[in-house]
């Protein structure tokens, strides 16, 4: 037999390998599995004369990095790792840009992770908090709904009629806000246990459970959550907190407290159309084509909104804990 030169590659680069532990590891036990390297085809039937000739090519043999599948084999979320060529590699960009449009069009949603979305924080990455989420979503959602349909069953026509008002859920029994609630991202518990044990910092902010203090020297409250859109129309959420002296102690802490303040950018939008003009905005873009070039998807049980508002208040809490390292460790003693 006349041998060939043959080299082995890789199946999976360092860093996918890495995605796939991350995914691995936020989905055992739950009956969720992760598939990866196949095709939309192998997921999704579709009429083909709906899609161009390029459309086409991408659905049957361009393969997804990882899927998510439930109990059912049913597809819940796509992910792609880029790593650096996806921004330096023109034709690499067009490519992702066409596999966007078609998991638009084909209703699934996609997420695009690097290494920045892999790396921990506080023990956490974010792919983790992405990927905790939709499956969490899937898991509890029937649960938490039952639990408010038991809830208004029991309430006067009044108390249903005031909770309703406008046409709008109030908070305490709207299903989607009783799940963000109870599922924060994980970083900021950690962050809000070190400020009460190292620092004596009572926090009372909007996603994060109270860890109680007693006699807390100091007392982290929210203030405000803002959402604003960037010339170019990206998304960017702010958090901002005070952190007031409730001992009086400290008699060098200023007397009307010191803010604090957090931003993120979620990254949930994905370009659908190549020709964004550079230092265009999405506003612009519109104008001049009447389209919009980015698909605002609905990720199950995470918006861009919910994973602006964590982050952003996660990123205000690291801030406070800088302060206090910086400041309180030598002046109180730790």
């Amino acid at each position: 037999m006349n041998w060939i030169n043959t080299e082995y590659k890789r199946a999976l680069t360092h860093s996918e390998k890495i995605t796939i532990g991350i995914i691995s590891k936020t989905i055992a036990h739950t009956g969720f599995e992760v598939l990866y390297d196949k095709p939309l085809s192998h997921f999704i039937r579709c009429n083909l004369d709906d899609l161009s000739q390029e459309e086409r090519n991408t659905y049957r043999n361009s393969p997804i990095d990882f899927v998510i599948i439930d109990k059912e084999s049913h597809p819940v979320i796509a992910i792609e790792f880029d790593g650096p060529h996806h921004t330096h590699d023109a034709q690499q960009k067009k490519r992702d840009i066409r596999k966007n449009r078609l998991c638009n069009k084909l209703g699934m949603p996609l997420f695009r992770v690097g290494d920045e979305q892999t790396t921990e924080e506080d023990k956490i990455s974010l792919l983790e908090f992405i990927v905790y989420r939709v499956v969490q979503w899937y898991l509890k959602k029937d649960e938490i709904v039952e639990r408010v349909n038991t809830e208004i069953a029991d309430m006067e026509d009044e108390q249903v009629e005031s909770l309703t008002e406008g046409g709008w859920l109030d908070p305490s029994i709207d299903p989607s806000f009783i799940y963000d609630y109870e599922h924060p991202f994980a970083g900021s518990l950690t962050v809000v246990e070190k400020l009460a044990n190292d620092y004596h910092i009572q926090c009372d902010l909007m996603h994060v459970k109270h860890v109680v203090v007693e006699n807390p020297d100091f007392k982290l409250s929210f203030l405000q959550h803002s959402a604003w859109v960037t010339p170019l129309g990206t998304l960017e959420d702010t958090t901002i907190c005070t952190l007031s002296n409730k001992s009086g102690k400290l008699e060098w802490f200023p007397k009307e407290g010191l803010v604090f303040q957090g931003k993120y950018s979620p990254q949930i939008e994905l370009p659908i159309f190549d020709d964004l003009l550079p230092e265009e905005s999405y506003y612009d873009y519109r104008q001049r084509t009447g389209r919009s070039p980015v698909a605002h998807q609905w990720i199950p049980g995470l918006s861009s909104h919910t994973l602006g508002e964590h982050l952003s208040e996660y990123y205000a809490l690291k801030s406070v804990e800088k302060w206090a390292k910086e400041n309180l460790e030598s002046k109180i003693g730790k």
